[in-house]
């Protein structure tokens, strides 16, 4: 799927897709939001301002999960995802 994504990326128009990074966003969501907004050209941001941002608020003490991974299965997914991650700058 990936392969076949970065392969035909270049098809779809620039005003028709943007890409963050998940650290990215989760560091400024609402700046990255009206980013989105602003990028694809989308309308309602500034009535739904508010709202976003109590939403925002709610989610201030949210913390993701942790995995630990064994060495075989750090391994392999690098192995398995090695195009995704270094096309998007992950180690």
């Amino acid at each position: 799927m990936f392969e076949k994504f970065f392969k035909e990326k270049d098809l779809i128009p620039n005003s028709n897709l943007i890409e963050i990074k998940y650290e990215d966003f989760i560091q400024e969501p609402f700046n990255n939001l009206r980013e989105i907004y602003l990028k694809l050209n989308l309308s309602g941001l500034d009535s739904s301002e508010d709202n976003f941002k109590t939403y925002l608020d709610t989610q201030r003490n949210f913390q993701t999960n942790i995995h630990e991974l064994d060495d075989d299965l750090k391994q392999e997914i690098s192995q398995r995802w090695q195009m995704t991650t270094d096309k998007w700058g992950y180690s």
